[in-house]
């Protein structure tokens, strides 16, 4: 799990990378953006992804080319 981002590393960080000064709302809006983007590849983070596995890939466009009807292949 990501730690959490504060809005002050944030202004921080931007400053430091960017030279910019952000004021509270942003920086907390940054930081909420983040974590949200964390926690969404957390969920998926454990499922397949169709670009590492080949074979669920070859499945999936199998399915669309059969107009999205499922097929078991064991």
């Amino acid at each position: 799990m990501m730690a959490k981002l504060d809005k002050l590393f944030i202004r921080k960080i931007v400053h430091e990378l960017h030279g910019n000064n952000l004021d509270d709302t942003a920086a907390e809006r940054i930081a909420d953006t983040i974590a949200s983007i964390a926690r969404t590849f957390e969920t998926i983070g454990a499922q397949s992804l169709f670009d590492t596995e080949p074979a669920h890939f070859n499945r999936i466009l199998a399915e669309l080319a059969d107009g999205g009807e499922s097929r078991n292949e064991n």
